[in-house]
């Protein structure tokens, strides 16, 4: 999806409204149908299908992604989705990926040519690593998980006359291919008092009625991707199947996968039809036809005012200088690529580490899963309306208390000691690279004694210089992310 401003977005996203809006109303006007046969006529067997429920299952799921879309989709937060683009196409003109996983809609079998063809292409000529998960991902059960039982439904319900109540005698005409043109009847009337006692009640019902659906098998598929998601992944999402309804696509509005590809920075394709709205849709770098077309290196959809031009800036201030001594000394070259390789702007979600210490205090002190993710639970309820505890004030109090104090005396410091320990800064990066904003808060307070104390003195030792810097970077991106999530 091409995203050139953040009108552009609610455009798409209401041309889309327009065109599922008609289809729901139109399969209303189906159940009316039948409902003037059988009721006005007895006659039972024109057309035994029933359209209310498709119907219901196609609004919820269209109220969702409007919800959805006017709580984050702001002007105000906009950037985070251009960044992301940016940042994605920069990591591939840099090679810095090592797998691309492939998530279908149904099983991919053995013999299918076209797969084949696209992995010789990733694994040959890429040299990337291919995995390949079958979600099932088309069908109802990610509806009813994350939409069905969501409580907005009953704010959805209070829309639905708003919406579809008017009588649309030019519809009407069309689904009864105009037999009822010249019959006495007041249809319009017949119509609305259709809504208000079907429509309405079946709704009603429909939203209050509890609908089984395997909870343990959506945790193993989606348990399936979760796994996938890291900093050196490229998701393709394979739509190989007819797709006929938009609630049964519900798995690519999920919320903790949208958050989990943007946190990580993970470049997003779609092959296959795509004609629905989603979430998913408003990150990917490009789409292709067939999965034998995907390039990696054919991405249309950044635009290109997005593509970042990096500017050659003289170095002004002592920090810059003393990080430029830090990559250019050649025993740390290790260290230097994987920096190099993983540059970003400030809402990245990367150059996470936490220092002023040996790396078993601070193990002791965040006893936490090795692999933990850090899901958007944290950040939302169910409803989608993002939450912090009462102390979100403080939070915020305290991060800007250290960027400003950083940003007051970074100018001035000087290096106590060269030696830097390459491995005890990876080690403290990964543990930093788990924590949220509350634990990367619970850390800032725990060593701010010791923080204040180091910047005060302006004498920091080269691997504390580099830590500072890096939870410097951290806490801005954390105060963006807050930005974005409130």
């Amino acid at each position: 999806m091409s995203l050139n401003n953040p009108l552009e977005l609610k455009e798409e996203l209401q041309k889309f409204n327009n065109i599922e809006k008609y289809k729901i109303k139109e399969m209303m006007f189906k159940e009316f149908k039948n409902f003037i046969y059988k009721i006005k006529f007895e006659i039972n067997d024109i057309d035994k299908k029933s359209y209310l429920t498709n119907a219901f299952c196609e609004y919820i799921s269209l109220s969702y992604i409007n919800n959805f879309e006017n709580t984050i989709f702001s002007l105000k937060n906009y950037k985070l989705i251009t960044n992301y683009l940016e940042n994605c196409s920069k990591k591939i003109e840099q090679k810095v990926f090592k797998n691309i996983v492939i998530i279908s809609a149904k099983p991919i079998l053995k013999n299918d040519q076209e797969v084949n063809k696209a992995i010789d292409y990733i694994t040959k000529d890429l040299k990337l690593n291919v995995f390949i998960r079958n979600l099932d991902w088309y069908n109802a059960d990610y509806f009813l998980k994350d939409i069905k039982f969501s409580k907005n439904l009953e704010q959805y319900v209070k829309e639905v006359k708003r919406i579809f109540y008017k009588y649309d005698e030019e519809l009407f005409n069309k689904v009864t291919e105009n037999k009822f043109r010249g019959i006495k009847l007041d249809f319009k009337s017949i119509w609305y008092d259709f809504f208000n006692k079907k429509i309405i009640s079946s709704l009603e019902k429909f939203i209050h009625t509890p609908i089984k659906y395997d909870e343990e098998y959506l945790k193993i598929k989606l348990k399936k991707i979760s796994q996938t998601f890291n900093e050196e992944t490229i998701f393709i999402f394979l739509n190989n199947l007819e797709q006929k309804s938009y609630y049964k696509t519900a798995m690519l509005n999920n919320l903790n996968i949208f958050y989990n590809i943007i946190k990580n920075e993970c470049p997003i394709y779609i092959v296959g039809e795509n004609k629905y709205f989603n979430l998913l849709k408003v990150l990917t770098l490009n789409e292709f036809k067939n999965i034998s077309d995907f390039n990696l290196n054919v991405n249309k959809k950044v635009v290109k005012k997005l593509i970042i031009k990096e500017k050659k800036t003289e170095i002004t201030n002592t920090l810059t200088r003393y990080w430029s001594d830090i990559i250019s000394d050649n025993k740390n070259k290790a260290l230097i690529d994987e920096f190099n390789t993983s540059e970003r702007n400030d809402t990245q979600d990367l150059l996470q580490t936490v220092t002023f210490g040996e790396a078993e205090k601070f193990s002791q002190s965040n006893k936490h899963d090795k692999n933990k993710n850090i899901s958007i639970i944290d950040h939302i309820t169910k409803e989608e309306k993002f939450y912090f505890n009462n102390d979100l004030k403080n939070i915020i109090k305290e991060f800007n208390g250290f960027i400003n104090l950083f940003d007051k005396v970074k100018n001035e410091i000087s290096l106590t000691s060269t030696n830097f320990d390459s491995k005890k800064y990876k080690i403290f990066k990964k543990k930093m690279n788990n924590r949220n904003i509350r634990e990367v808060m619970e850390f800032l307070v725990s060593k701010k004694d010791l923080l204040i104390m180091d910047l005060k003195s302006k004498k920091i030792s080269k691997q504390d210089l580099m830590n500072f810097y890096f939870l410097y970077i951290k806490i801005k991106n954390c105060l963006n992310e807050i930005e974005f999530i409130n």
